[in-house]
């Protein structure tokens, strides 16, 4: 067998070493990286989540915002709803009233037409029985036309004077 020096064997032994150190310092630092990542890793992703959640927050009180916004347009909705249902009802009411006014309306105008046909009727048989005149009867002076009257319904003085004709009048 070869023989190997010592120095030679302490010589591979500490390139052995040396080179487990090595690997160690290596494995060191890729787990130091690792470390390194991960926790940038969880740094990101904490921040993140904490994005997430303000964002969720923010949505909340949007929402919130939304469905005050919403409850009330509802009760708008719902006033509305109910003025219209009153305005209906009113115009029902009207419309009713009105048609039985109308109804009323016209039983006066079918009322007052009999009653004017009466009057035209009696007015005619008074006509004829009056032999002494064929003209109809006319406003005298002592009862003149409702137009001559004042509001407390008295001949106006100057309707109970006769007045003299004018000159005009004998020329014409």
């Amino acid at each position: 067998m070869v023989s190997i020096p010592r120095n030679t064997q302490s010589s591979s032994v500490q390139v052995k070493r040396r080179l487990t150190t090595r690997s160690e310092e290596v494995q060191e630092v890729k787990r130091h990286r690792r470390q390194d990542g991960v926790n940038a890793g969880a740094s990101q992703g904490c921040q993140g989540l904490e994005a997430i959640q303000e964002d969720r927050d923010a949505t909340t009180a949007y929402q919130q915002q939304v469905i005050s916004h919403l409850s009330k347009i509802t009760r708008l909705l719902e006033e509305i709803a109910t003025q219209q249902r009153d305005s209906i009802r009113q115009m029902r009411t009207v419309t009713e009233t009105t048609g039985l006014q109308q109804v009323r309306i016209e039983a006066i105008q079918s009322n007052l037409t009999k009653k004017a046909t009466q009057g035209v009727q009696l007015y005619a048989s008074l006509e004829a029985s009056n032999p002494v005149s064929d003209t109809p009867v006319s406003h005298t002076q002592a009862d003149p036309p409702p137009e001559h009257r004042n509001n407390n319904n008295e001949v106006r003085r100057s309707d109970r004077i006769r007045k003299k004709p004018s000159r005009l009048d004998d020329y014409v």
